[in-house]
């Protein structure tokens, strides 16, 4: 039986030499308008995203707000909804109010802000095995005095030297006390994140009460210890460590501890 023959592939497409030159001015034409087309469309877009602004991906996001809205999405009753907003509501209430105590500016309040930044491993090496190595960590803990970022204190030093725990980060502190002349101070403010294992603890309590009680003018009388509220509230350190480590990812390699010291009193 025989098959009927398709007529597109019956049918032998024959071939102009003359007409070729015709054909590429064509395709060429229709190329150079799609481009067109694409080139506008792609700048209109840009120009409309950049006026809108780009997103970024969330990081560090407080657990309690997480849980708030997690438990909005699966709660049906109206009661528990409420209750929840509530609490949502008065977390960031909190939020805001830890903001407020570090903006505040007063005569006889003086405001000390203390963290520590991210371990920074030495030597900083592009080379892949040192990810494997044993690195040794410098440790970075500044002391802000005031609201303004000029009265900054950096306090350096190895882990082959120190560790860096509640008895380092009391000293620190204790140091920075002990080095500041008080007059017409009546209250020491104290602002740090809530880390147990530096600044919540029994450690850097004995030492406030030491230093009050002991070596302390007569003009203060209350010192007082203000953590933040974790995943919203932002401590004045944390824009210095900003800075010092955008500095660091600009030097592919650092061997010593100096060439970090440099980086930090710039």
């Amino acid at each position: 039986m025989d098959h009927p023959v398709t007529p597109c592939r019956g049918r032998k497409r024959q071939r102009d030499p003359e007409n070729w030159t015709v054909n590429i001015k064509k395709r060429s034409r229709y190329v150079y308008s799609a481009y067109t087309i694409l080139v506008l469309e792609y700048s209109f877009w840009l120009e409309l995203l950049i006026y809108l602004g780009f997103g970024s991906l969330r990081t560090d996001v407080c657990s309690t707000c997480l849980q708030h809205d997690e438990l909005l999405k699966v709660e049906k009753d109206i009661s528990k909804r409420n209750d929840i907003m509530i609490y949502r509501r008065v977390h960031k209430l909190r939020a805001k109010a830890f903001y407020d105590l570090v903006r505040e500016e007063y005569a006889d309040v003086m405001t000390f802000c203390f963290d520590c930044q991210i371990n920074c491993p030495m030597p900083k090496l592009p080379d892949q095995t040192t990810y494997y190595s044993r690195q040794l960590y410098l440790y970075n803990c500044t002391v802000i005095q005031g609201t303004s970022k000029d009265n900054t204190f950096a306090y350096c030093w190895t882990e082959d030297t120190f560790a860096k725990g509640s008895n380092e980060i009391a000293s620190v502190v204790f140091h920075r006390l002990h080095s500041i002349d008080f007059i017409g101070i009546k209250t020491v403010r104290l602002i740090a994140d809530g880390c147990g294992g530096q600044n919540k603890n029994s450690t850097m309590v004995t030492m406030i009460v030491k230093w009050l009680t002991n070596y302390a003018p007569e003009t203060v009388k209350v010192v007082e210890i203000v953590f933040h509220v974790g995943g919203h509230s932002f401590i004045p350190p944390d824009r210095i460590f900003v800075m010092i480590e955008k500095d660091i990812r600009k030097r592919e390699i650092i061997k010593n501890p100096i060439e970090y010291l440099t980086i930090l009193e710039n």
